[in-house]
């Protein structure tokens, strides 16, 4: 479906008018309530890959710190990406369900999440909650590979020797984590595009046969610009939650 929308700037303004400035945190519940637990599944993920790698190469276990090279922090990476699959595909299809509702809170034809949630394990069962799935692994394994990646190259550049040091100055590691954000969203927006219209609806409701005729119909039908529709905003919510991100990562790993 096209956007009535010219903008980021323009949707923002019409949609705090029509629906009013709560509308804007619509689905954040399940975000919320899952957010701490993916990181640590995420982080924990990359930690035990990278000591996995490490053992494997014969260098776990030395005097000196030795850190894990890129194709190895792009393998752990992808480690991690594949156990976030399995916590944010229904997170996310939850989220862009409640979004999607023009109903407010109160209104007639409002559904909550919790009532939301019930509806759908109902209507199409657990599978219901891994619809888009499999386009969520594609587009997160390849995609934590060149987070991880990233930040360790941007922090090396940032703050040189940081990686044979094992830790980096806090505003280093600060611009990495969001410049590892922005550069992954980056890499794999066309495909949370791809992802996020086939989670709109169920299987049966969908207009969509699968991840192909998603590609295929969104192309002829609005063009190649579709991919990159409403980019600018997520790049920019990437590098500040990002930068948060990894900041108190290093800070807490700094104390254990």
């Amino acid at each position: 479906p096209g956007s009535p929308w010219s903008s980021a700037a323009a949707c923002l303004r019409a949609t705090v008018l029509r629906e009013g400035s709560f509308s804007l945190f619509r689905g954040v519940s399940y975000p919320l309530a899952t957010i701490s637990v993916q990181n640590a599944v995420v982080f924990q993920a990359y930690g035990i890959a990278s000591r996995v790698l490490h053992r494997a190469s014969g260098e776990f276990g030395g005097s000196e710190f030795v850190p894990l090279t890129y194709t190895q922090t792009f393998l752990a990476g992808m480690a991690a990406g594949v156990l976030q699959t399995a916590l944010v595909a229904p997170v996310e299809m939850l989220k862009i369900r409640q979004q999607l509702q023009t109903a407010c809170v109160g209104e007639v034809g409002y559904v909550g999440p919790v009532r939301l949630l019930r509806s759908i394990t109902a209507v199409e069962g657990l599978r219901g909650l891994y619809r888009g799935g499999l386009v969520t692994l594609v587009r997160d394994v390849p995609a934590h590979g060149v987070y991880f990646c990233t930040y360790e190259a941007a922090r090396e550049v940032l703050d040189p020797g940081s990686r044979a040091r094992g830790t980096s100055a806090p505003w280093a590691s600060f611009a990495a984590g969001g410049l590892a954000g922005s550069v992954c969203w980056f890499s794999i927006y066309p495909m949370d595009i791809v992802k996020t219209r086939l989670q709109a609806t169920s299987a049966v409701a969908s207009p969509y046969s699968g991840v192909a005729d998603c590609i295929r119909r969104s192309y002829q039908e609005e063009g190649l610009q579709v991919f990159a529709r409403g980019l600018g905003a997520t790049l920019s919510r990437a590098f500040v939650v990002n930068a948060v991100i990894f900041s108190i990562y290093e800070l807490v790993s700094g104390k254990l």
